[in-house]
């Protein structure tokens, strides 16, 4: 009998341990008072796993608070393959809480709206004038794959603890979650390692600022390092 309340005791402490490490939006490991309005320039290289380099390009990064709606927007503007522009801008509650993404790729004359809701995501697809929509099952507390990045710099983790950060994405039918972990220190720095898929990869984040400075990635497709200008 002893032993049964021993292991009984050491599962509930797993699973209490397990409910602990997920962050969803409001978790108080994110520190929304860490968001400031900026404008800000990422350069990004990527290369193929023999390493030669693929794509090469300048990424424009905006975010602010919207007083009136009380939402954060996050916007991001990029020309890749060279002279093909594309923008994507996500709309967030106060907690983080994804509410509504717009993203336009103008040479290829595609539109994608997405609405989130606590329990599905609904994407419309407009590609030269012909629209689908597509609803995917998602469980509560899920971020949006657009501005999830933005996020890293304003979470508050304890060092080497790792964390799940659930994350809608259509292009995997849904769910697509990141893991990260705290695990050391860099110059006026956090090291964070990560898992999104099949990459694994670090961030740098500045103390002062909690802006992303660095992103490493790797899998096994293709290698990326994008560096803040």
């Amino acid at each position: 009998m002893k032993k049964i309340w021993i292991l009984f005791t050491l599962l509930t402490l797993c699973i209490y341990s397990n409910a602990q490490n997920i962050i969803s939006p409001g978790s108080p490991e994110i520190k929304t008072e860490r968001i400031h309005p900026s404008h800000d320039f990422y350069k990004n290289v990527i290369t193929g796993p023999d390493g030669k380099l693929l794509y090469e390009f300048m990424m424009e990064n905006y975010q602010w608070l919207d007083s009136a709606k009380q939402q954060w927007v996050f916007a991001r503007y990029r020309q890749v393959p060279r002279g093909y522009f594309s923008t994507d801008t996500s709309y967030t509650d106060l907690r983080l809480m994804p509410l509504h993404m717009h993203e336009i790729h103008f040479q290829q004359n595609v539109d994608i709206q997405m609405q989130f809701e606590a329990e599905k995501a609904t994407v419309t697809t407009i590609r030269k004038g012909q629209s689908t929509t597509k609803t995917y099952a998602m469980t509560p507390g899920y971020f949006e794959d657009n501005m999830i990045e933005y996020l890293f710099g304003y979470l508050e983790l304890k060092k080497g603890v790792t964390y799940k950060l659930d994350n809608f994405n259509p292009a995997t039918s849904g769910s697509d979650p990141f893991t990260v972990t705290y695990s050391g220190d860099g110059d006026h720095s956090k090291v964070f390692t990560f898992t999104h898929g099949d990459t694994r990869g670090r961030i740098w984040i500045d103390n002062k600022t909690h802006q992303i400075l660095r992103q490493e990635g790797q899998s096994p497709k293709w290698h990326h390092v994008v560096t803040k200008q």
